[in-house]
């Protein structure tokens, strides 16, 4: 017993070919002119606020991706510079070398250090420290 379940062959084009429209619900000629179907798609997707569907993501914790606050910071070699150029102390109990692999540079002051991306600030280093674990508590 054969039954059509509404599959396209491979290898046919259901646009160009009338008689492999077919999608799961049925014929696709059943729903008009193609290309009306497609105008309608576009146009719906300009109706999208972008901005209520930034909102609406944020309520699920999903952030825009809006690239790095700091981008001169983007290569870890940079970041391990600005511990030299700004005089780290050596006696911090957390190396530059773990500081710039988790992201942060140093601005300058005492311990104080910014992460290239986010621009979020940490001090107060103590031994045992481990940047990344302590950016996520922060």
């Amino acid at each position: 017993m054969e039954m059509d379940v509404g599959n396209v062959p491979i290898g046919r084009d259901p646009i160009r070919d009338p008689k492999a429209r077919h999608d799961v619900c049925g014929n696709m000629s059943s729903y008009g002119d193609t290309n009306s179907v497609l105008n309608s798609i576009s146009i719906n997707r300009r109706d999208v606020d972008m901005k209520a569907l930034d909102t609406h993501m944020s309520e699920f914790g999903v952030q825009p991706h809006n690239g790095p606050k700091n981008p001169e910071y983007n290569s870890i070699d940079a970041r391990k510079r600005s511990y030299y150029i700004n005089g780290w102390d050596q006696s911090i109990p957390v190396s530059m070398d773990s500081l710039a692999e988790a992201g942060f540079f140093s601005v300058g002051m005492s311990d104080y250090t910014k992460c290239f991306y986010c621009d979020g600030g940490l001090s107060n280093w103590e031994p045992g420290d481990e940047p990344w674990t302590e950016h996520a508590k922060w």
